[in-house]
């Protein structure tokens, strides 16, 4: 398997298999993502992010981009079928790399609170904000938002 860094070629190139993975990781969520969303352009977004690749074949991804001088994660995916083979551990060591770089400080992520994902972000040296941190964090949304994702989401991070 390699990871290969993100880029509009790419992206355009292995589009179905990027929706396909999305669909069959975040439809429960009712947050799947459109083409419009893997194109949209962010702060270093073609630098941080990557695609994991085996056998031709994408089997992971990970979109992050540079927020206030943190590696944020947007999106990680593993396709069905291929968990339990570090794919996504190993891709978020390319983001490590690659944000360390870049000169940035930490990596975050804001997932589910219920979600799966925290363990795994855990099992890779990755925290949960306390509640003081993640008020601060969502300062900048309206006092409904904020309410929505201090009662529902949870902010993790790792410093570099």
């Amino acid at each position: 398997m390699k990871i290969i860094t993100l880029s509009k070629a790419n992206i355009k190139k292995r589009m179905a298999e990027l929706l396909k993975i999305d669909v069959d990781q975040f439809t429960s969520w009712g947050t799947v993502w459109q083409k419009e969303n893997f194109l949209y352009e962010l702060p270093l977004k073609f630098k941080l992010s990557g695609i994991a690749i085996e056998n031709n074949n994408v089997v992971g991804f990970l979109i992050a981009s540079n927020k206030h001088g943190t590696a944020h994660i947007h999106r990680i995916a593993v396709k069905p079928g291929s968990t339990g083979k570090n794919i996504g551990s190993k891709i978020l060591d390319f983001l490590e790399k690659k944000a360390k770089k870049k000169k940035l400080n930490k990596i975050s992520a804001e997932t589910l609170r219920k979600d799966q994902l925290i363990n795994f972000y855990a099992k890779n040296g990755f925290k949960k904000m306390t509640f003081k941190e993640q008020l601060a964090y969502a300062q900048g949304r309206s006092p409904k938002e904020r309410r929505e994702f201090l009662k529902k989401s949870v902010v993790i991070f790792k410093d570099l």
